[in-house]
């Protein structure tokens, strides 16, 4: 079974799910919409690219595998990203939905197209969260390792659980790499990290 290390802010959102009355259709691929109102109420300002959980209820008319899909901005005029972390066919799938912007202390509109029978599954976890990492292997391309002791410390991914061999009591430092993210960090002490 994979672990996968996400970062996001939580936040308390309400979601309610109703039949759209919403004139437009987005895509005439598929034959159902549900409006979605994705209710913030942290009082913070400015949360664009927000990725927020669903839990989607299966209907009849969507594929059993849930592999149809497809979530648009309020005015349906762009695809949300979005990453299904876990479904049960032909009952629910928890999807993670990246939400363009969210107003502060209200409703923001989502909708949720499905029922398209020649749909792929569309589900894209790297662009649907900022940082993610299933730690199959240590990515360099992603993080920098440090330790606060000389010595040099080896470290592997094994089913993605990181092992780090150093001096006892040695402090090991994951940075992410990428200018505007320089502010997410692992930093623990051990020879065995689990994320």
């Amino acid at each position: 079974m994979k672990k996968y290390l996400i970062f996001t802010a939580f936040l308390v959102f309400i979601l309610s799910f109703t039949t759209s009355v919403h004139a437009a259709w987005y895509n005439q691929d598929y034959s159902n919409k549900v409006l979605i109102n994705v209710t913030e109420r942290s009082g913070i300002a400015g949360l664009m690219n927000y990725s927020v959980r669903l839990n989607i209820t299966y209907d009849s008319d969507m594929q059993v595998d849930f592999d149809d899909l497809l979530f648009t901005n309020a005015s349906e005029t762009a695809n949300l990203s979005y990453w299904t972390e876990k479904h049960y066919n032909s009952n629910h799938a928890i999807v993670w939905v990246r939400v363009d912007n969210l107003t502060v202390n209200a409703n923001t509109t989502i909708y949720l197209y499905y029922g398209n029978i020649t749909a792929s599954n569309f589900s894209n976890l790297s662009q649907t969260f900022l940082v993610w990492d299933n730690f199959d292997a240590i990515d360099t391309g992603k993080w920098n390792l440090t330790e606060n002791n000389a010595g040099g410390a080896t470290c592997s991914i094994t089913n993605s659980a990181l092992n780090c061999s150093g001096a006892s009591g040695t402090q090991y430092h994951f940075s992410y790499i990428q200018s505007n993210m320089s502010h997410i960090s692992l930093l623990f002490r051990g020879l065995l990290f689990y994320v």
